[in-house]
């Protein structure tokens, strides 16, 4: 027989490290890790919370439809591989994620509503090093490189009539390369690889409760003639990795995708205000909350997929925020100031996760300094580049104790944005 010590690693850590419902409950549980390290890696309340952020999509398709309000064009990278699970010291395990955005509107689609529409491309690569095979003496047969890898083409629009409504849809192609193609040993030939589709979709509500006096100058609550307050209420859902099972060579061995349900609800207030007649958010604050069911259910070693919420219950885990074995639930606090800074504190507990694990994040905008800085230039060009550009650095770190294999694992990202282009 065959054996890889990559695989019998894998077999006892993915499970634990990505929170799946017991032991081989799901092929490919990499594609659960998030990567974005501005909102929280896997344990921000994404699927409600809107963002403009690159990876946002993601999380739920229908980001896009928020993106897409205000920006033409963004991409975001890792300056540097991210080693996974430092706790084990593995060298040559790493993760890397890139990501494309596009977005336009399209005005007086119907009557006075203008539809918004984003693109939206990713690419994730988990290497997973040099490995080597043995036979059952032991002796080593030879060494390969493993990795796990998807592409993620998706697609949103969103559109405002009394609330603004955002849909998504994104189709992913992941390919699984744990071990080499047809191996053959002892007369016996083993298929270590695989490839899957999956398939997301989702749906995002965000609903004034007070608009800004830019909006709508009669119904604000007004601070002086040029400051205003602000809130909205967010409601999001969004299914993913919706495909078939999935197996390395043997049909009779076939797992099932990690299939998610998500729900979340969420809420915002802010301060509104203008600087030599520029619109500037002065400070934002928004909570949220997100239950999360991987809807697979096995009876001994058959597999099926549960429907809708799955295991989610509105009240337990909305209402109360109490996770359990079968469904997570995140909560994210973030705080946004000037349009320059965000801080974001983000905690999760659930299945594989008994205890809270939690990751800090901040961002650095251009954006906010641009503003201030265009309102005392006349500059043609400069006025042009500070008015459509914008540049980020986010920087994420999961806090665990020093003995959980994901202490000390670090995000890093910067991203490049061009926004307003065709008002």
């Amino acid at each position: 027989m065959k054996k890889s010590t990559f695989l019998l690693t894998i077999l006892f850590f993915v499970p634990f490290i990505l929170f799946s419902q017991g032991p081989g409950s799901t092929a490919v549980p990499f594609v659960q890790i998030g990567p974005s390290p501005g909102l929280g890696a896997y344990m921000g309340a994404n699927t409600v919370l809107p963002s403009d952020d690159t990876f946002g999509f993601y999380y739920n398709p229908a980001q896009l439809g928020v993106f897409s309000r205000d920006n033409n064009f963004s991409t975001q990278f890792y300056p540097q591989k991210m080693n996974w699970l430092p706790g084990f010291d593995f060298d040559d395990l790493y993760l890397q994620s890139q990501a494309f955005a596009g977005g336009y509107i399209f005005e007086d689609v119907y009557e006075d509503i203008d539809l918004n529409v984003g693109l939206g491309y990713m690419h994730t690569l988990l290497d997973l090093g040099e490995n080597v095979y043995t036979d059952d003496g032991g002796f080593t047969l030879g060494a390969f490189n493993s990795h796990e890898m998807y592409d993620a083409y998706s697609v949103g629009f969103g559109f405002e009539y009394f609330a603004h409504f955002s849909f998504g849809y994104t189709y992913k192609k992941i390919n699984s390369n744990p071990a080499p193609h047809k191996i053959t040993v002892d007369r016996e030939i083993d298929d270590e690889r695989a490839d899957a589709n999956a398939h997301d979709f989702g749906f995002m509500v965000d609903l004034p409760i007070l608009k800004n006096h830019l909006q709508n100058i009669d119904k604000a609550v007004l601070l002086d003639e040029n400051t205003s307050l602000f809130s909205n209420a967010y409601l999001g859902y969004a299914t993913t990795n919706i495909g078939d099972m999935i197996s390395y060579g043997d049909p009779e061995q076939a797992d099932p995708l990690p299939r998610t349900a998500k729900f979340g609800l969420g809420f915002s207030f802010g301060l509104m205000s203008e600087f030599n007649n520029i619109p500037l958010e002065f400070i934002e604050f928004e909570v949220a909350r997100e239950a999360q069911d991987i809807l697979v259910k096995r009876n001994g070693v058959d597999a099926s997929y549960q429907n809708g919420f799955g295991d989610i219950d509105l009240g337990k885990h909305m209402y109360q925020g109490n996770s359990d074995e079968e469904v997570q639930v995140n909560t994210s606090v973030r705080i946004n100031l000037f349009e320059t800074a965000s801080f974001g504190i983000h905690k999760m507990k659930g299945p594989g996760f008994p205890q809270y694990v939690h990751y800090s994040a901040m961002t650095f905008s251009t954006r906010g300094i641009f503003k201030f800085i265009n309102s005392d230039y006349q500059d043609d060009f400069l006025n042009i580049v500070l008015s459509h550009v914008d540049l980020r650095y986010s920087q994420g770190d999961i806090n665990v104790p020093k003995e959980h294999p994901l202490h000390g694992t670090k995000y890093k990202g910067i991203s490049l944005t061009l926004h307003g282009l065709f008002e």
